[in-house]
């Protein structure tokens, strides 16, 4: 082989190399010490301590190697007063292929993981169906059931990208909040079908049986798509944190929709408008409106090698590596640059390239020891392409808290040589395209009809959520100064005095700031909807002793927080009658995004 013969072909600048480099040219790199590989002589080696005894008896359920002890998810988050309303993050630069080990899985709870006894769960499925049915686990577990792998990714991933400057840390510490596995478990829509569908539903409420009574509304479209309930993941049941033993899951919308201890769905004409899809989950933008129900998944990546913590050791040939991902449909392309966007060329894509799923990218990559900026940017199949920060921002503005999809870049410093995040100053000739695709579901087989009907009674006792227009708002009563006594004596210790300073959420003030650099989201300023307060402080507070409080406690609270945000007067009373007929001042500052379904 010649001198030049033995060169990689470089294809973009500073070092990126032809996807072929460890195929055609791997002896000749290795003979060269560029990749710095020592060798040992066979015939000198002695017998290591772990080849001299036999090693350890086998176990009833598996380990890791105490060496990896070091691989966990980190950081792992709690809110202030709090043992599990937080975040654990996957640790993404510790991984290879696609697949998250489900010890790894990321996790993101609103009030700790609940102990659920698969004997007693139930799942109701009620509203705009003709025949309300309850399923036991049983039952769901002798439906036909689909596989398939996807990911799943929480909105609120990389938001660290949106800070003024930039913040440190891993691959996983920044975009931890994805992964991937292979999830079986029944179609949903065979479920729904069982149930018999009415005229007039476009929408499905989801509901948890976790404390907070974690809800989301679904588009009746995507229920009857793809969506599944997932009872397996990677191949054994799902774990508590993730759901167990039951979970909605919608490939490609976001995390908190996927609504884990799934134990209700209500069909609906409309969105139930619940506090996790107005107050929170929505889309915040410059002009200080909120896009409600931006659930799809934008088109991703993210290099997780070299990055933050892993060292390069020397200069030489390095593999660029990572993950892409969009909830469109399939990663069509990853373009990789090594000088900070002057220049790009195209990764390989591992196979299977699957929908929505995570996608693994490779490049190789000469490093001469200099300084380096290192980028990936992911195109999909339906022409998606993702943006830079500059982009994003021109498009939503800086308020916004969740769905970054914007470039990251790793900056390799000649001295320290170890990646750090940065962000790019010079502009990228992007385009993004605002489509959105369906996916159709496959047929899993002909229904069983397990489901036995449910009673008026049972129905009664889960159906508590409010809608936007006060339905399901139940009898009684309570007062501004009522609700005062019960807030100082429950609520004070975590939001503070009058609803401000304390060590949880802001409950009252920042009305006129969403367009501010630092928005204030309370009551008052954010949420759309006096109903929406009442069904969640009934179902999730006080955080220690959620659904302890009377309705007639529930109504004073509600009327107590209206008062201290201006909203009602002192002598206010509340009621169904009253609380229905309370307009918020945002209610007007909400925008359905093109991921909604039908309007009521």
């Amino acid at each position: 082989m010649s001198n030049q013969d033995s060169v990689p072909e470089q294809v973009a600048g500073n070092g990126l190399l032809h996807r072929r480099t460890f195929l055609t040219h791997s002896a000749a790199l290795v003979s060269a010490g560029a990749v710095g590989l020592a060798t040992t002589d066979v015939h000198a080696a002695t017998r290591q301590p772990w080849s001299t005894a036999p090693g350890a008896p086998m176990s009833a359920y598996g380990d890791r190697s105490r060496f990896e002890a070091g691989v966990v998810r980190d950081p792992v988050r709690s809110a202030p007063g709090t043992t599990g309303t937080g975040a654990s993050l996957a640790p993404l630069e510790k991984l290879e292929g696609t697949i998250t080990p489900n010890a790894l899985f990321f996790e993101r709870h609103h009030s700790g993981i609940p102990d659920i006894d698969p004997d007693q769960h139930t799942l109701l499925i009620h509203g705009l169906v003709k025949r309300p049915l309850k399923f036991d686990m049983n039952a769901l577990s002798r439906y036909p059931m689909v596989t398939r792998t996807h990911f799943l990714e929480c909105s609120g991933n990389s938001r660290m990208l949106y800070a003024p400057e930039p913040v440190g840390g891993s691959a996983g510490s920044l975009h931890g909040l994805v992964s991937c596995a292979e999830w079986t478990g029944v179609p949903l829509s065979m479920l729904l079908d069982d149930a018999g569908i009415e005229p007039g539903a476009g929408w499905i409420l989801a509901e948890g049986a976790d404390a907070a009574g974690m809800s989301r509304s679904v588009p009746l479209k995507k229920a009857m798509d793809d969506a599944f309930i997932a009872l397996y993941q990677n191949g054994e049941r799902l774990r508590p944190g993730n759901g167990y033993p039951a979970r909605l899951f919608l490939p490609g919308f976001e995390g908190n929709a996927n609504v884990k201890w799934l134990q209700r769905i209500k069909v609906t004409a409309g969105p139930t408008m619940t506090k996790d899809e107005t107050s929170r989950y929505s889309d915040l933008q410059a002009d200080g409106k909120s896009l409600l129900f931006t659930l799809t998944m934008g088109v991703k990546s993210v290099i997780t090698r070299p990055s933050a913590g892993l060292n390069l050791t020397a200069p030489g040939l390095y593999e660029i590596s990572g993950l892409a991902w969009s909830g469109a449909g399939r990663i069509a392309r990853v373009e990789v640059s090594a000088d900070g966007g002057r220049s790009w060329s195209d990764a390989v894509l591992n196979e299977p390239v699957l929908t929505k799923s995570l996608t693994r990218f490779r490049i190789p990559w000469h490093w001469d020891g200099g300084p380096a900026v290192l980028l990936s940017r992911a195109i999909d199949d339906a022409g998606h392409v993702q943006p830079t920060r500059e982009e994003l921002f021109s498009a939503h503005g800086k308020n916004q808290m969740y769905h970054c999809t914007a470039i990251q870049c790793w900056g390799v410093d000649a001295g320290e040589r170890s990646p750090m995040s940065m962000y790019k100053r010079r502009e990228l000739p992007l385009t993004l395209a605002i489509v959105l695709l369906g996916t159709a579901a496959s047929a899993a087989g002909e229904s069983p009809n397990l489901g036995r009907p449910a009673t008026a009674e049972e129905v009664a006792a889960l159906d508590l959520s409010i809608g936007p227009d006060g339905a399901g708002l139940p009898p009684g009563r309570g007062t501004v100064r009522e609700g005062e006594a019960i807030y100082l004596q429950k609520c004070l210790a975590c939001h503070g005095p009058d609803g401000r300073n304390g060590p949880n959420d802001a409950l009252s003030g920042g009305i006129g700031s969403l367009t501010s650099a630092t928005p204030n989201k309370t009551i008052g300023s954010l949420w759309p909807y006096a109903t929406t307060l009442f069904d969640y402080v009934r179902r999730a507070m006080p955080y220690q002793q959620p659904g302890s409080l009377t309705d007639d406690e529930v109504y004073a609270v509600t009327a107590y927080l209206l008062n201290r945000n201006g909203i009602v007067r002192d002598n206010a009373r509340m009621d169904a009658a009253t609380l229905a007929e309370v307009k918020m001042p945002n209610v007007d500052n909400f925008i359905w995004s093109d991921d909604a379904g039908p309007r009521p």
